[in-house]
Parts: structure tokens; sequence; C-alpha cells
């Protein structure tokens, strides 16, 4: 008797799911069109965090770039007064950065970097998780960093 190539290996009895069904279809990625697009959502979440904190730090009014500078001197960082200035900064253009999509892989690296210096907890683990998804995917289609490369690739 000749099977159907789909339906070999697969029980007759109705009360038994076939071969694949819904669990293939539960832990089966669907990549293909939308895979583009999985860079979205890590960038706005990142531009979200980043934005908000950024804002925070330099222009206050909690803690401000005097209270995150105290934060960091409390944290033995070496040059507070430098890095206060510097995470501030690079936390407002990141988030900026993240939310156009420019430099993507360059902000996400620098975002992890300075979060691993100063991991607070499970949050800033999985910031740092993010970002290094970021970097390593690139700012997706809908960006600027896409449109410059479509730019120079001609």
């Amino acid at each position: 008797m000749d099977q159907n190539p789909s339906m070999a290996g697969m029980n007759a009895s109705p009360s038994q799911p076939k071969s694949g069904g819904l669990m293939k279809m539960i832990v089966t990625a669907k990549g293909g069109q939308f895979a583009k697009w999985a860079p979205m959502p890590l960038r706005l979440t990142l531009a979200i965090i980043f934005i908000f904190h950024g804002l925070t730090k330099v222009f206050g009014p909690q803690p401000g770039l005097e209270g995150f500078t105290g934060f960091l001197t409390s944290l033995n960082v070496p040059i507070p007064g430098f890095f206060g200035i510097f995470i501030a900064w690079l936390e407002l253009v990141g988030g900026f950065a993240f939310l156009l999509g420019f430099l993507t892989p360059l902000f996400a690296k620098l975002i992890a970097l300075e979060l691993i210096g100063i991991v607070a907890g499970e949050l800033d683990i999985a910031i740092v998780g993010l970002a290094i998804a970021l970097a390593m995917l690139g700012a997706g289609p809908l960006s600027i960093d896409a449109q410059l490369a479509r730019k120079y690739q001609r």
C-alpha cells in the first residue's frame, strides 16, 4: 500500500496529534520575512531606556551629573568626574542613536561595555544581552544605518 510521503511515520489514530503538528509550530521560529525586523524592538527598547536614563543623568532632577558622579565615586570608579559626564552623554546620545538606527553597532558595544563595568542587578544583565544582540544584528532595514549602507553599496 502506497503512503503519502508527508504522512510517513504518523500514527493513523485520530486521537493522537500528527507528527510535528502543534509542537513544531510552537518551537519553530518564523524567521524568513520577519527576521529582518528583529532589531526593531531591541532598538526601541534600548532607546526608551537610555533616553530616559541619559536625560536624568545629564539634566536632572535626580540624580543629575553631580549625583551620578557621586554614585560612581561610591563605587570607587577611577576618574568619576570624567566617567560621570562620559556615561551620561553616552546614554543620552546612544538612546537617540538607537531610536534612529544610527551607528547602532558602535553604540550597542559602548553601552554593553559601560554596563558590564557597573552591573548592579539582573536588569543590567538583560540590557547587556539586548545590546550585544543588537551589536550582532545591526540596526535593521528601517534605520539610518541601512540607508547609509544602501547609499555606499552603489
